[in-house]
């Protein structure tokens, strides 16, 4: 495997166990709401069967599409930018490693575990906020990022 790969299976790898390790024991343990920040942020385990702010999708159509998808965007990703890059590396192995999380929970759980709970916004997990900041160092350093056949 090359280097630069190593470096993004070796990242990805890491994130997901710190990802799956942190629902682990969301599951275990979070019984009852815990307020961290009043009004703002607890952590509270709920299950989330759809997609991205709860959409419904069956499970099952998520457990047969999602390995595709990662791969069809890991294929692209791989194809229009340098690797070379750090961002490029980083942000793979962060779109790797929530893909991989999430994947992993729907088929031990037939549902994503949250329990990141900001007031404003819907309950998320590690994973998810992977996928987030992965795609969105992607669209924010686009630019910065040589293309490959540029």
């Amino acid at each position: 495997m090359n280097y630069k790969y190593r470096s993004i299976a070796i990242l990805a790898l890491f994130l997901t166990i710190l990802d799956l390790t942190a629902k682990w024991l969301a599951q275990k343990y979070l019984t009852a709401p815990l307020e961290l920040w009043p009004g703002f942020l607890q952590l509270k385990l709920s299950y989330n069967p759809g997609i991205a702010f709860s959409i419904p999708v069956p499970n099952l159509a998520m457990i047969i599409a999602t390995p595709f998808l990662l791969v069809a965007l890991l294929y692209g990703i791989r194809h229009a930018c340098n690797m070379r890059h750090t961002i490029s590396k980083i942000s793979v192995a962060l779109i790797v490693a929530g893909g991989i999380g999430n994947f992993i929970n729907r088929i031990w759980t037939g549902a994503v575990i949250d329990f990141l709970d900001f007031s404003f916004w819907p309950s998320f997990n590690l994973a998810d906020a992977y996928l987030t900041i992965g795609a969105f160092l992607l669209i924010i350093f686009y630019g910065k990022i040589k293309l490959k056949n540029s």
